[in-house]
């Protein structure tokens, strides 16, 4: 059931192509799983823990991104969004990896940022950035 496979070659072509040789301003790296496989098998099945392995390899090797954009939307990520910038960096939750990045832009609507203890911090930050940091 994972992707496993296609998720590898997926993140081959944007590591060893993509990136390199293309350099995009912008690049947006989206997979399937593990959220296609934890709703067909159940959060607790080996076919989720191995697409949470893969899911946590994959985000590695994206780490060397100039800029990295991860954009969540719906009230069902925002606990995965919490964890994501409250937390701690843990292999529970792949994405917290991104608070070690440099340049890494999180874009929210207001239901996935809804469990957010720091959102007022978070606007305010936002708000009052420099304009040379861009997006």
């Amino acid at each position: 059931m994972p992707a496993t496979e296609w998720n590898a070659y997926f993140t081959r072509i944007i590591t060893e192509f993509v990136l390199p040789e293309v350099k995009p301003t912008l690049l947006v790296f989206w997979h399937t799983d593990p959220d296609h496989t934890s709703h067909a098998r159940g959060h607790g099945a080996a076919e989720t823990r191995q697409s949470l392995r893969d899911a946590d390899t994959n985000l590695g090797t994206i780490l060397d991104a100039r800029h990295v954009i991860l954009v969540a939307t719906g009230a069902q990520k925002a606990q995965a969004v919490r964890d994501l910038a409250e937390g701690p960096v843990a292999a529970i939750c792949a994405a917290s990896v991104l608070q070690l990045h440099p340049h890494a832009t999180i874009l929210l609507d207001e239901a996935a940022a809804s469990s957010l203890r720091l959102a007022d911090y978070y606007r305010h930050s936002y708000d009052h950035k420099p304009a040379w940091q861009g997006l």
